[in-house]
């Protein structure tokens, strides 16, 4: 199974391919920006609105941790006005 993986992977950074995680990250960014989050927004409320919305069923509680684990950072970088690629990819999910 990890060699499956670890060919999935190879094969996805190869061809140039985006991870599920990249995707999902850069889409929250996009979201976030778009509604305008501000210091009175309910986060945990966004990210599960989001996460339902926007990824498959069978991920929508890894998007839910992952967001959530990541805020604090995601918040930072967000302040220092960085696109969504660079976003993610300082916290590893490009």
């Amino acid at each position: 199974m990890k060699l499956l993986l670890a060919l999935l992977a190879v094969i996805v950074l190869a061809e140039g391919w985006d991870l599920p995680t990249c995707d999902t990250c850069k889409k929250w960014i996009d979201y976030m920006r778009e509604h305008v989050i501000t210091a009175e927004t309910d986060l945990d409320e966004k990210v599960d609105e989001f996460c339902t919305t926007y990824t498959l069923p069978f991920l929508t509680s890894a998007c839910k941790v992952l967001l959530k684990e990541n805020m604090p950072f995601i918040l930072e970088k967000m302040k220092e006005h960085l696109e969504s690629q660079e976003v993610c990819a300082a916290i590893k999910l490009c």
